[in-house]
């Protein structure tokens, strides 16, 4: 027959195991990555009036829209600096790459560009990407010297641009990407040829 103190100490007991189970089962749910503990601490880049929002990291700089410009910040100097506007009505942040900007120029009326602007190089205005009149370009992203965007201009779907510093490629935005692959590493699977290397 179980009292009431034996039940409160089987209770006690159990309470014991998992508090002493669980932070075991959590450790191998999820691994130490062979390294110390990462900390952060807060930094505060701009703390004027005004919106700022959307931030993009890489490395050592960080962009982000401030009201209708974009602005940008480097951790190693504490530099805060805004793109050149120019005859911008509104700056779109779309991505960042090192040093480099990737964004969309909406000139009212005229034109929505993309533009990539070197923060490295602050006296050089942002250059746009395959300049033409009347367009209409957004969704703009950076990686390395590759940038890629859709352009509205002539597709109600958009097409998909991609520029390279070689050259540039163009894909209609409503396609069906199609993979196969080779599931052993050897690249014989079952062909009987022997064992996988």
């Amino acid at each position: 027959m179980t009292t009431p103190q034996h039940a409160r100490s089987a209770i006690g007991f159990g309470l014991a195991l998992v508090a002493l189970v669980v932070p075991v089962m959590l450790s191998a749910i999820v691994p130490n990555v062979g390294g110390p503990f990462v900390s952060f601490s807060p930094v505060t880049i701009n703390a004027t009036a005004g919106d700022q929002f959307d931030p993009h990291i890489s490395g050592d700089w960080v962009s982000y829209t401030s009201d209708l410009e974009i602005r940008y910040y480097r951790f190693s100097t504490g530099t805060d600096a805004a793109i050149p506007m120019g005859a911008s009505a509104r700056d779109l942040l779309a991505g960042i790459s090192g040093s480099k900007i990737v964004f969309s120029r909406v000139v009212t009326g005229v034109k929505t560009a993309v533009m990539v602007f070197d923060a490295s190089t602050p006296l050089v205005p942002p250059i746009e990407i395959d300049a033409a009149d009347a367009v209409t370009r957004i969704g703009s992203s950076i990686g390395g010297n590759t940038v890629a965007y859709i352009d509205f201009t002539l597709e109600a779907h958009g097409e998909l641009v991609i520029h390279r510093s070689l050259g540039a490629a163009r894909f209609p935005a409503r396609f069906q990407l199609v993979l196969a692959s080779n599931p052993c590493p050897c690249g014989r699977a079952s062909g009987g040829a022997g064992p996988c290397r």
